[in-house]
Order: structure tokens, then C-alpha cells, then sequence
């Protein structure tokens, strides 16, 4: 019944984003400026220093302790992760720490939310590698295997990480590369 309800507030967290993907796919083509990613980048990074500032570490939670509003707030999260430069997993952790999640629960349900927009995303692209080369579907497999393994030890160790530290290095490393991008803007006008 536990595990029941928890696919039921996956869903739900998935279906803000499943309709913004639908309704701003164009305007989000169109919109993938660097001047637009620099300025998502820093406002993600400030959203990370404030949800660490007002964080205080639940004594207890859990991933089970996500009910269905959360969720849906975190699915709102998330589909503000559709514009250029918003980190889905950032964003998705933030909204899960305003909700009063410890850091790595809000990280876990982050990426059993993001299963869903990420088999999806793969399926898509099987569906375009059909007719492929077989030399072409090889790769195409082998990519998705090392994927796999890697995002897997990625999720276990950031999670670990998470238990102890802030968001704060993400921040920081999402202000330095909106500088960058900035200054190569500046550099390159």
C-alpha cells in the first residue's frame, strides 16, 4: 500500500510538467538564449542559499512523509525545470527543503520524479532509432547502459553528500558558470 501510494504521488508530481511540456514546447525552443540561462542559473543558485538558510533539519522524516500536496508542489518545481538553465534536480531538491524534507528525502523523491520525464525522454529516442543501422542501435544501447551506471553512483553519492552538506557548492559552481557564460558573451559582442 506504502510503495501503491508512492507511485500515485510520482504521478501527480509529474503531471504539472507533462502539460507545461506540451503547452510551452515552442516557446522553449525558441528561448534558449545564454543571456536567458545565465540569469535561471543565478536565480536557481539564489533560491539554493535561501532554502539553506531558512533549512532546519527535520528530526525525522523519511521519503514517505511526501504526501500529495507536496508532491504536487515539487511536480510545479519541476516544471519550471523545463526553461533553459533551471536544474530539474536543484530545483526539484529546493522545493522538497521548503517543504520541510531533510535534504537527501528531498533528493531521493527528486529523482523518482525526474523517472518518469527520463524514461520518457529515452523512449522518444528509441522510437527515432528505429530504421537505425544496427552499428547505430549498438551504440545507441551501450549509451544508455553507461548512462544508467553512472546516474545510479551520481544519485548514491549525492544523496551521501547531501546528509551532511548544503546545497551551497552547487550554488556557487551555477554562479561561476553564469559569469562565465556572461563574461564569454561580453568577450564575443
Amino acid at each position: 500500500p506504502q510503495k501503491d501510494g508512492m507511485i500515485w504521488k510520482i504521478v501527480i508530481g509529474t503531471i504539472p510538467a507533462a502539460i507545461a511540456g506540451v503547452l510551452l514546447r515552442d516557446w522553449i525552443e525558441q528561448n534558449r538564449s545564454p543571456l536567458l540561462i545565465a540569469i535561471t542559473l543565478s536565480l536557481v543558485s539564489i533560491f539554493m542559499i535561501l532554502s539553506e538558510r531558512n533549512y532546519k533539519r527535520p528530526e525525522r522524516s523519511g521519503i514517505e512523509k511526501v504526501g500529495f500536496k507536496t508532491a504536487l508542489f515539487i511536480g510545479l518545481a519541476q516544471a519550471c525545470a523545463l526553461i533553459p538553465g533551471v536544474s530539474r534536480s536543484g530545483i526539484t531538491i529546493v522545493a522538497g527543503l521548503t517543504r520541510n524534507l531533510k535534504r537527501e528525502d528531498a533528493a531521493r523523491f527528486s529523482f523518482l520524479l525526474g523517472t518518469p520525464a527520463i524514461a520518457g525522454a529515452s523512449l522518444l529516442e528509441a522510437k527515432n532509432m528505429i530504421g537505425a543501422e544496427s552499428l547505430e542501435l549498438d551504440i545507441f544501447m551501450i549509451g544508455i547502459t553507461v548512462s544508467a551506471v553512472i546516474g545510479y553512483f551520481a544519485i548514491k553519492y549525492l544523496i551521501l553528500f547531501l546528509q551532511n552538506h548544503s546545497l551551497r557548492p552547487f550554488a556557487y559552481y551555477r554562479f561561476l558558470l553564469a559569469f562565465v557564460i556572461i563574461l564569454s558573451m561580453w568577450i564575443n559582442a
